[in-house]
């Protein structure tokens, strides 16, 4: 009896405090999609139900829309969704069917279960099936990303959540059904949904029954803890208007936006928003956006925490996040450990930023894209015209010091580009009038002041250019780089390589000018080589901290190409002579260093940069994706070594200087050496660290040769220099 008595208890006990499925504890997470819009479009019609409920509990941002794909209009963005990775689905993704629905397949009418049997499990019974997933999977093993197709919804099943999509974007009998990518699990099934009878015939083609939709939203609401719907309109219109006038989609456009407002409103007055989420997403770009490279797409969040613009680890900046953000954010919202495979951070909200300011940056970023490219390769020209120049000046025997002066003048006002990028983007602008004037008139301007206060002293613009450079970029390192984000030697927030930190432009300017900075002033003020060695070295130390650190500069490679040249350069200016144990100490001391910074950012930072990421990879054996970054970075490295134009600046820094060193060969270098000691140290530490740039980066010609820039300028700088006093003795 009292056994029975206790288990009695233990029944009422149970039943008292139910156990549910990890996650699942009545939180409902519903995604809309509303393809193929902008967030100008959305802010310029009226979506009144939309902000409202922004001001309410939510925050919008814009999300960086890129998949791995480079076609426009494929299912590709949708897979990223489902696998939290940047990915490739190939042009059959929208394939995707209830299990008796007819598909139209070989010449002849089929069940959707049939045709999946033949590369699936035919067991399914119930729930919807992508057919095309053995497609799907074998495109995503063609990029380098290890995306796994149905990532998202296996991890939800394993944790025993329900999973639901509704609606479609079907156009002239082509299915697309892409959003059921980001609701499947890692067989191509989804367990529950309905993709059919949701269009409507009209004088503008299928249209959806948005009455019917929100209907069959409200049932799912009851049985799913994740519903994905695809209100169609938008995406349609997306998918069909390269056959339609700029005004009827604009009109199209409106109604579609206009109608997701209406089913938003609606759907939301039957959500808590204390323990549910809704996210409204846009996938893709439109085709007019992504003919003028713009890949940022608005991305709405509502729930509890979400206020103002929504912000994520994956950037680190505010109001700007990725489309790989969205898986993690779901799998946090229902307490599940986040996949390492994906890509994306748990999204967050920072307050202090309106649709008007995130406008502000899509089109600052759009402006920048433009005219990055074209600067590029004015730029990388102009640094080849100037060198090729000098060195015509410095083989000629009779020209007058006036000549030289202006060469010397021109190497200035070439080394004054990366501060005014740098100093550009404190500006705000639309178009590229502003920058590209700004670009022409102020390393002229700067180049003049500082040549007009130097008074002929032979070092002190070399000084002053390269000193102003290396404190603007440690200030901005040090205040998170918001100067450098915007730069257009920076990073694009369109293109989404790299969103936060120091990127490898303005990482290999700083380690070439805090080298030529500390070099000029050592000879400035005619130092011996060990004067103050110990300083120099910690003020060089705190540089490659700064460029190394996961909450600063984040840029691992760029450390190791820091650390290397900044010992070389100090081991020179300890006039020690060499010897190869130095070299093991010198590998020794970085790898050190190198396990610190990842141990730092595992404990502190939680792995929210590459090296932490790198570290959870070692971590769990993966060495296969070791491997796939090794390639990745290589693959990258050699491709832009072929394509950039910073190729053609470090060719001709390769061929002009030991053409230049040889034809300065005996009493004219000797007199170099003697007068700028400290010069020649740090130069060898500049151009060592140069090539530990390339090797260690991805796009490793790119930091190479920008680390070259300031240090193989102020060679021929003091080469000039040395034949204007040659001939004013004479």
């Amino acid at each position: 009896m009292l056994y029975r008595r206790l288990i009695a208890i233990l029944i009422l006990i149970s039943m008292a405090f139910p156990v549910t499925a990890h996650g699942a504890s009545n939180k409902k997470a519903v995604v809309l999609i509303v393809d193929g819009i902008s967030l100008k479009e959305l802010n310029e019609n009226s979506v009144v139900k939309i902000k409202s409920l922004l001001k309410e509990h939510g925050a919008i941002g814009l999300a960086n829309s890129r998949s791995a794909s480079r076609y426009a209009n494929d299912a590709s963005n949708y897979l990223t969704l489902g696998t939290g990775v940047k990915t490739y689905a190939g042009d059959l993704g929208g394939y995707s069917f209830s299990l008796q629905e007819g598909v139209f397949f070989n010449g002849k009418q089929q069940k959707a279960q049939d045709i999946y049997a033949v590369t699936g499990d035919g067991s399914k019974k119930d729930g919807l099936l992508t057919i095309s997933f053995a497609n799907i999977v074998k495109n995503a093993l063609t990029v380098p990303n290890e995306a796994t197709p149905g990532l998202l919804g296996q991890t939800l099943k394993k944790a025993g959540l329900k999973i639901a999509a509704l609606g479609n974007a079907d156009i002239l009998g082509m299915p697309h059904r892409e959003h059921v990518l980001i609701t499947m699990d890692q067989e191509g099934h989804t367990p529950l949904g309905e993709l059919d009878g949701f269009s409507l015939q009209s004088k503008d083609g299928l249209i959806t029954d948005y009455k019917k939709l929100l209907s069959k939203t409200f049932q799912y609401l009851k049985k799913a803890d994740l519903l994905v719907v695809e209100l169609g309109d938008s995406a349609r219109l997306n998918h069909s208007q390269r056959l339609l006038s700029d005004e009827v989609v604009a009109q199209r456009k409106k109604k579609a936006i206009q109608k997701a407002d209406w089913f938003a409103g609606n759907l939301a007055s039957n959500l808590d928003f204390n323990k549910d989420m809704l996210i409204i997403a846009s996938p893709k770009e439109s085709l007019m956006a992504n003919s003028q490279g713009d890949f940022l797409t608005p991305l709405l969040v509502f729930g509890q925490g979400f206020k103002g613009a929504l912000a994520s680890n994956t950037t680190r900046w505010p109001g700007v996040v990725s489309n790989t953000d969205i898986a993690s954010t779901i799998t946090a919202f229902f307490n599940l450990e986040t996949p390492l495979a994906f890509s994306g951070q748990r999204l967050t909200s920072k307050t202090g930023i309106g649709i008007d300011r995130l406008l502000e940056i899509e089109q600052k970023a759009v402006v920048n894209d433009q005219i990055r490219l074209p600067l590029y390769i004015s730029f990388a020209a102009i640094i080849i015209c100037a060198f090729l120049a000098s060195a015509v000046v410095i083989f000629l025997k009779k020209v007058k010091p006036g000549v030289y002066s202006t060469f010397q003048f021109l190497i200035i006002a070439v080394l004054s580009f990366p501060l005014t990028w740098l100093i550009l983007p404190v500006f705000n602008y639309s178009n590229i009038v502003f920058p590209l004037a700004f670009t022409l008139i102020l390393p002229l301007l700067i180049a003049w002041i500082i040549w007009r206060f130097s008074k002929e002293k032979s070092l002190i613009p070399l000084l002053t250019i390269s000193a102003t450079t290396t404190m603007a970029l440690l200030i901005s390192g040090l205040g998170g780089n918001g100067l450098i984000k915007e730069s257009l030697l920076g990073y694009s927030p369109l293109l989404g390589a790299r969103y936060y930190g120091i990127g490898n432009e303005y990482m290999g300017i700083l380690i070439g000018a805090c080298l030529v900075a500390i070099a000029s002033l050592k000879d400035y003020r005619r130092e011996p080589k060990k004067a103050h060695l110990a300083l120099v070295a910690l003020l060089l130390l705190i540089t490659a901290t700064v460029i190394g650190l996961p909450f600063l500069g984040a840029n691992v490679g760029g450390f190791i190409a820091a650390m290397v040249g900044f010992v070389v350069a100090v081991f020179y200016l300890s006039e020690k002579k060499f010897h190869y144990r130095y070299l093991l100490y010198l590998l020794g001391f970085i790898a050190l260093l190198l396990i610190g910074l990842v141990v730092f950012d595992n404990i502190i930072f939680k792995n929210s940069s590459h090296a932490g990421k790198v570290f959870d990879i070692i971590k769990l054996g993966k060495l296969a994706e070791i491997r796939n970054i090794i390639m990745r970075k290589a693959t990258m490295n050699f491709r832009n070594l072929r394509y950039t134009a910073w190729t053609e600046v470090i060719i001709t820094m390769l061929l002009v200087l030991p053409i230049l060193l040889i034809r300065q060969a005996g009493a004219t270098m000797k007199k170099i050496n003697a007068d700028f000691p400290n010069l020649s140290a740090c130069l060898t530490g500049a151009f060592a660290g140069s090539i530990a740039a390339f090797i260690f980066n991805d796009s490793g010609v790119v930091p190479a040769a920008t680390c070259l820039l300031f240090a193989a300028s102020a060679l021929l700088y003091v080469i000039i220099d040395e034949r204007k006093k040659a001939f004013r003795r004479t």
